[in-house]
């Protein structure tokens, strides 16, 4: 996995991190003020080694406490382009960010010229070897922050990365109509309505339609169903075996669901080197999105380093689109119910 960062310190900071598992050193500063904000403080020697050794103790805590950052050196891509000065809607590296680089360095005009050009010949092999990785289907990790350099970044980055084009989120739904219903015509209906929903969304001239059915409309739907469904449920009818065994059965279902994710994540892991997380494969069932948030959770308590969201948001939505394709299956085999 690549890590990208967009500043020089960041990307020191993380090659010292990479592999240490213990302090490395460094100079501690401790600075003294009186209460009304002046520095001009008399304070005794011993007091100051005294707050120098709080200081190294804290320091050396941290050190013990922290997570080992695992990764390689040479897959940390830096892109010190100070993004947050000047425009970044330019594509690529281009004039403008040259101009805004150089307008920070321009105090020191005798030694501008060759900062600038350090930065950006740094810059555009870093952002060429990450393009190259990408296309080749590498995944990155965007370190960002509050910082305005790294928050910039982001945004410039993402917009960078190849968007999906407006004709490919139109397609998708319909071919994915098409082609299911052909191989299982008793899904059409199922896939339809989930693909229509899709359809209004990424119409873009239906924002109207779009917005009833994700609100006004999907709760009058829940609301009569829960309704209907609640009138019906007679005590003598619900409150039996075959009701309990149903619930089992979601169990043992959602369980095999996550654990065969997990089984064919593990397969995929080791056929592509160790690219792939085998913990997104636990949320290759249909609920949306609290099982890619559950993949997120325990990711992170293994290892702070882990960003699985998105990842396992991939599996999540293939999930509720194969759990109509298995729905229409069963009800092609079993016949409607009598």
């Amino acid at each position: 996995m690549l890590e990208v960062v967009f500043s020089d310190s960041v990307a020191g900071a993380m090659l010292v991190a990479i592999g240490h598992q213990h302090s490395v050193g460094g100079a501690i500063a401790v600075i003294f003020a009186n209460e009304d904000g002046e520095q001009n403080a008399t304070i005794p020697q011993a007091e100051i080694e005294k707050f120098q050794r709080e200081a190294e103790e804290r320091e050396r805590r941290g050190w013990e406490n922290a997570v080992p950052f695992e990764g390689k050196r040479e897959n940390i891509v830096n892109l010190p382009l100070a993004l947050s000065v000047g425009h970044i809607s330019q594509t690529g590296i281009g004039t403008e960010r040259e101009e805004a680089i150089s307008l920070l360095t321009g105090t020191f005009p005798d030694i501008a010229s060759q900062v600038v050009e350090e930065m950006l010949d740094t810059a555009r092999k870093s952002y060429a070897e990450l393009l190259k990785q990408v296309q080749n289907g590498e995944p990155i990790r965007i370190w960002a922050s509050r910082e305005p350099d790294a928050m910039c970044g982001l945004y410039w980055l993402m917009e960078q990365l190849r968007p999906v084009s407006h004709f490919e989120r139109i397609v998708f739904p319909v071919v994915t109509t098409i082609v299911i219903s052909l191989l299982l015509p008793p899904v059409c209906s199922l896939i339809g309505m989930l693909m229509l929903g899709n359809l209004f969304k990424e119409a873009g001239c239906l924002d109207r339609l779009s917005d009833t059915a994700q609100n006004a409309l999907m709760n009058i739907v829940t609301i009569m169903l829960a309704t209907g469904t609640g009138l019906t449920m007679k005590a003598e009818s619900f409150l039996n075996y075959q009701t309990i065994l149903i619930i089992c059965l979601g169990l043992v279902a959602f369980a095999a669901g996550t654990f065969a994710g997990v089984i064919f994540g593990k397969i995929m892991c080791v056929l592509d080197g160790g690219k792939t997380n085998p913990l997104i494969g636990s949320a290759g069932v249909s609920a949306v999105p609290m099982a890619a948030r559950v993949s997120q959770i325990v990711g992170q308590k293994a290892n702070p380093a882990n960003f699985l969201l998105m990842h396992a948001m991939g599996p999540n939505v293939a999930g509720v689109i194969g759990t109509a394709v298995a729905a229409g299956a069963m009800l092609a085999m079993i016949g409607p119910v009598k």
